[in-house]
């Protein structure tokens, strides 16, 4: 490198305003380079790299936020100590050493100086005494993690990364509250993905197909729909398709959509694994091609619900997990 020019490294930091040496604060967002597979910063990013950091982030600023204000604490006035120095001289042993000359420690019997202040004496102190005795510390156990039917859940090791494909039609109409789902749910099904089958959710590589917000009516689900949209693009870097509504009321094209990103992420050398979150069986032929081909067969995963999915899907998947039953 050039003298007087900077690393890509160092730029990134003066644009953060981080200082040499100073670790930045993190914040709780995903960061957009670490979900493409790569982030330059490393240890220095100021966002989460993985969603437990994210979470844990989350959960800080939350305890942060409802903790008293600091209280200022006075310093309470003691009473005035003797500065005067005692004189040590030894009676009995030399100060170079003791019986045949070998060194041998020593604790002074003193008191302070004052009107009634003697001279201290030397006098030779047993180490075995004075040994600090070892004592066991019992750590405490750590409760285990729960997982949503109320058991301990095993950590699972790391298997690589996984993309998620949301049927966003099948998902509203399968929700069980009034409203639309929101961020939130989003969250809990990749956190259920890694806790479950041990695949950390590559948001960059990961679709949610819905539909175009200005056929909503009322206008209050439009704007929530646009709300969850936006999230889904700007905190977990997910990829929004949104498909037009035919004369009939049903989506033009994203049932199609679904199926060639579902080829896609096949050949995909980043991914291990893919999660569909649908119930239609019109992806029958494109799990039975992933299924079959021996050059690009990857993992298949299924959420789904079981009042509202079909028979058929979950012959074609490694593992289907219904979310009505762990709710």
């Amino acid at each position: 490198m050039r003298p007087g020019t900077i690393g890509s490294t160092q730029r990134a930091e003066r644009g953060l305003g981080i200082r040499a040496g100073m670790r930045p604060v993190k914040k709780a967002t995903m960061c957009k380079y670490i979900a493409k597979g790569f982030c330059r910063l490393g240890q220095q990013c100021p966002f989460a790299h993985t969603a437990q950091e994210r979470d844990a982030l989350r959960s800080q600023q939350s305890l942060d936020a409802f903790a008293p204000p600091a209280v200022p604490t006075f310093d309470t006035p003691t009473e005035p100590q003797d500065t005067t120095p005692a004189s040590y001289s030894p009676s009995s042993m030399s100060s170079r050493g003791g019986a045949n000359g070998k060194p041998m420690p020593y604790s002074a019997s003193a008191t302070g100086a004052g009107s009634n202040a003697t001279t201290p004496t030397l006098q030779p102190v047993d180490m075995k005494s004075t040994q600090p005795q070892s004592i066991p510390i019992t750590s405490s156990p750590v409760p285990a993690a729960l997982d949503s039917a109320g058991s301990p859940s095993r950590a699972l090791p790391w298997r690589g990364n996984a993309s998620l494909i949301i049927d966003g039609a099948y998902l509203c109409k399968s929700f069980k509250s009034v409203s639309l789902p929101g961020i939130k749910d989003i969250e809990r099904y990749i956190g259920l993905i890694e806790e479950r089958w041990g695949f950390g959710v590559s948001t960059y590589h990961s679709l949610y197909v819905s539909t175009n917000p200005k056929y909503l009516r009322p206008r209050e689900r439009e704007l929530a729909l646009r709300q969850l949209h936006k999230h889904l693009r700007n905190e977990l870097c997910f990829e929004v398709w949104e498909a037009d509504l035919k004369e009939n009321g049903t989506q033009a094209g994203a049932d199609c959509k679904i199926t060639i990103e579902l080829l896609k992420m096949a050949r995909h050398d980043k991914i291990s694994a893919i999660v569909l979150l649908a119930g239609d069986r019109d992806f029958l032929p494109a799990l039975e091609e992933i299924k079959r081909n021996e050059i690009y067969r990857k993992e298949v995963y299924l959420l789904t619900w079981e009042a509202s999915s079909s028979q058929h899907l979950g012959t074609h998947v490694v593992e289907r997990l219904c979310l009505d039953q762990v709710n």
